[in-house]
């Protein structure tokens, strides 16, 4: 005689792993960083908005709390020594908008620290197999 089973169901439960997405993501963020700096330069405002959305994403992605306080401080850090260099005649913008540099400056030193983060993260990972 043959029995079904009136167990319940198993459910299945899908999680998903940021970590297996930092490769892609880091790809794209790289690309998409270099595409819209050459095309939106002298756009600031947008070219600003944008890098903060990627820097966002890469943070998620991350999913370190170090990331944002070292992205913050990276930001803040680069973007005041570059002030500073710019008020001593190192060099000048032909784009400005903010204390005579481009806004996007700000959360491009952000972008940059995080992918240094990734890159530092992609490494650690490929040297552990």
């Amino acid at each position: 005689m043959n029995s079904i089973s009136r167990d319940p169901p198993i459910e299945m439960t899908r999680t998903f792993d940021k970590s297996k997405c930092l490769l892609p993501v880091t790809i794209a963020h790289v690309t998409l960083t270099v595409l819209s700096l050459f095309t939106l330069w002298k756009n600031p405002l947008l070219l600003a908005v944008i890098f903060t959305a990627l820097a966002s994403i890469e943070m998620w992605v991350i999913g370190n709390n170090k990331a944002v306080v070292i992205a913050l401080l990276c930001s803040c850090g680069f973007a005041g020594a570059e002030i500073a260099c710019i008020h001593m005649g190192a060099w000048s913008y032909t784009v400005t908008s903010f204390f005579d540099f481009p806004l996007w400056i700000i959360p491009g030193y952000g972008n940059i620290s995080l992918l240094a983060m990734a890159f530092y993260e992609l490494a650690t990972r490929c040297t552990q197999r």
